[in-house]
């Protein structure tokens, strides 16, 4: 079933660059998952990134005068934006699920009061880096309305496939509830010891 799994796994805490603890909601287990981070910087990436700077300049002198006069335009264009960000988001929690599906190699069934602070602690800089997010992408969006430049409207798509990103791999709302479960569930433990 289509978007059956984007809501199984939640992100705990990140051992390292490359490795995240997730908790499986359904088995009720930990996952460790191993990601590729390994980022080649070639000559065709420049290359990639110099075309790019020069057909946004090229595009901006061809659309300023037709943004300066259709209004409609610049708002269906932001619109344009938020929606496949949106609409992107399912697929990516679905790709990012399915991944953890098929290489997540079983970690453990319990998690210490250590890693939970560890996972409380990184949870605080990920929301920060999600409100820089929103912040820089309301401000490049201003200044597209603004200024009519079509490097801004760029810059605004790519700061909100950014945030997107994010979503799609912390999951802030999922991530808040379990973190709050899962130190519940051990402050009962730890009374319940007690006795």
């Amino acid at each position: 079933m289509l978007f059956s799994d984007r809501n199984r796994y939640v992100q705990i805490y990140q051992e390292n660059d490359v490795c995240n603890i997730y908790y499986d909601r359904n088995e009720q287990i930990y996952l460790n998952y191993k990601k590729d981070n390994t980022v080649k910087f070639s000559l065709k990436y420049q290359m990639g990134i110099l075309v790019t700077l020069y057909l946004g300049q090229t595009i901006n002198k061809l659309c300023y005068d037709v943004l300066k006069e259709s209004e409609w335009l610049k708002d269906f264009l932001i619109v344009l934006v938020l929606a496949l960000g949106f609409f992107g988001l399912y697929f990516i929690e679905e790709y990012v699920a399915k991944n953890i599906k098929k290489e997540g190699r079983y970690a453990k069934n319990v998690i210490s009061s250590a890693e939970l602070k560890i996972g409380k602690e990184q949870f605080k800089k990920q929301r920060f880096i999600i409100y820089m997010c929103v912040m820089a992408s309301a401000v490049l969006c201003l200044l597209f309305e603004v200024t009519n430049n079509i490097v801004f409207w760029i810059l605004f798509f790519v700061s909100w496939l950014c945030f997107i990103g994010i979503i799609a791999s912390v999951r802030p709302c999922l991530k808040k509830k379990m973190l709050n479960f899962l130190n519940e569930k051990q402050n009962l433990q730890n009374t319940g010891a007690q006795f």
